[in-house]
């Protein structure tokens, strides 16, 4: 599977229609001098991200994901997104580079695998923790624990899965063999 970074001016003013044209022009700017900062960092760290992701999931690519998966970069007041996978700039690209892992684990293990979206982000958010520690990378880790404790605080028990042990793919079979 492969990934390629897409600076695209039309996409990236789909999200910032409200703006004028010089407006958008200096946020324009500002996406590709970020993208160029996260492609350098993205550059050694994709690999070993794209590696990990189907060895922690138990899915191959090629089950769910495209040959590739474009990664546009966009300055929204949303979340990013997977599909399509629409990443948002942000100052601290060590962060996106953690959104970016979260974003490729929904590609490769679709949300219809799973009977409710709480439980689709809490085993993604697992699996984001351990291939984001794979691969060396700490920004956002306490973002997703803090969530993780509100998900708590509100009811929501966590699977708390042992990805060094079972993949999802076995836990979700082994769910539904019972």
């Amino acid at each position: 599977m492969k990934t390629r970074i897409i600076c695209c001016k039309a996409y990236a003013k789909a999200f910032k229609v409200e703006l004028g044209e010089e407006e958008f022009n200096l946020v324009w700017e500002n996406i590709v001098q970020i993208g160029r900062k996260f492609h350098e960092l993205y550059k050694p760290h994709i690999p070993g991200i794209l590696d990990s992701i189907p060895h922690y999931t138990g899915f191959k690519w090629t089950e769910f994901a495209p040959a590739e998966v474009p990664i546009y970069l966009v300055d929204t007041n949303g979340p990013s997104i997977s599909n399509p996978l629409t990443l948002k700039v942000r100052e601290d690209i060590e962060y996106m580079l953690t959104v970016l892992a979260h974003e490729l684990i929904h590609v490769n293990m679709p949300g219809k695998l799973f009977n409710n979206e709480l439980v689709c982000e809490d085993v993604v958010n697992q699996v984001t923790l351990t291939v984001c520690a794979h691969a060396g990378i700490s920004a956002g880790i306490e973002t997703i624990e803090a969530y993780k404790k509100v998900m708590q605080t509100n009811g929501f028990k966590s699977a708390n899965l042992d990805l060094e042990k079972t993949t999802v793919k076995e836990t979700l079979k082994l769910a539904y063999t019972r």
